[in-house]
């Protein structure tokens, strides 16, 4: 387990119209290294991520509609993203997702 974990993030938005509200996600997030054995003689670096979302959040009556597209981990930062614990290989590390990019939509309906 990471000695450290941080997370923080911001959100800014804008309504364009009464029912049409525009946003803009930053998360920034910080780990630790951490011990990938018993005997504490091997450690993973600590590591630093951006990731960012932008879209709207539209509602009318009872429908609702958020569309958005982001990026994760923004400045293609390398880091070991799974380490496998007394690996009797000594292969302990896997590596992380490059920067990658999203788009997502979510529909919704309220009773």
């Amino acid at each position: 387990v990471p000695k450290h974990n941080l997370s923080m993030s911001a959100t800014y938005e804008h309504k364009f119209i009464e029912p049409l509200i525009g946003f803009i996600k930053l998360n920034y997030v910080h780990v630790s290294g951490l011990y990938v054995d018993d005997e504490n003689s091997d450690k993973t670096s600590s590591y630093n991520l951006v990731n960012s979302t932008i879209g709207f959040d539209w509602i009318v009556n009872k429908f609702q509609v958020i569309a958005s597209c982001g990026i994760n981990n923004m400045f293609n930062h390398t880091y070991v993203a799974f380490v496998n614990i007394n690996s009797a290989n000594k292969e302990f590390y896997e590596a992380s997702e490059p920067r990658n990019y999203f788009v997502g939509i979510n529909l919704g309906y309220t009773i």
